[in-house]
Parts: structure tokens; C-alpha cells; sequence
């Protein structure tokens, strides 16, 4: 539907969590779609299907996290996700 349904703010390979303002329905699949900070493997974005597999208030009472679980994602968008995190994440 290009309706914007939260925020990344965890990404691994086997899953993403997502900040939104409304609650998502768990254990239900959604095609999702997540847009890159920059052009990856000459893609621009990542379509796969996760489900919704818990939800928690954040620490902002104004927003919900949920975390998803990958259903059905490629090969080709699972190595963008590890050179995404390798490139983004905090190193020790």
C-alpha cells in the first residue's frame, strides 16, 4: 500500500525491529518494503515478508516497537542486509 508503518531501529539478519506511532497486529505476514540511506548491490530498496512477532510500548509512551521475523527474502537482499549492518553498526 506505500503506507509508512514505523521506523527501522534494529536490523539483523534474521529480522528488523520497527518504532511506530500505531500498535501493529501480531502474528500476522506483511510485505514490507525498506528503503536504503544509499544505493547497495545497485539497489535502492529491500522487499521481503516478515512477521510480526512481539510488540512492547517504547520507552516513549507516544510509540510502540515491534519486532518482525523474515518469512520469505532473497539471498541477494540478505547480503545487503550484512554489509548494511557491517557498515552501520557500532564497533567495539
Amino acid at each position: 500500500t506505500d503506507q509508512l508503518i514505523g521506523h527501522l531501529v534494529d536490523l539483523t539478519t534474521e529480522g528488523i525491529m520497527l518504532i511506530s506511532e500505531d500498535s501493529i497486529e501480531l502474528n500476522q505476514q506483511y510485505e514490507l518494503r525498506l528503503n536504503l540511506p544509499e544505493e547497495i548491490e545497485n539497489s535502492r530498496e529491500l522487499r521481503f515478508t516478515a512477521e510480526a512477532m512481539w510488540a512492547k510500548p517504547d520507552v516513549n509512551p507516544e510509540f510502540h516497537d515491534t519486532g518482525f521475523k523474515f518469512i520469505e527474502i532473497s539471498p541477494r537482499h540478505l547480503e545487503i542486509i550484512r554489509i548494511l549492518i557491517e557498515d552501520f553498526s557500532f564497533q567495539d
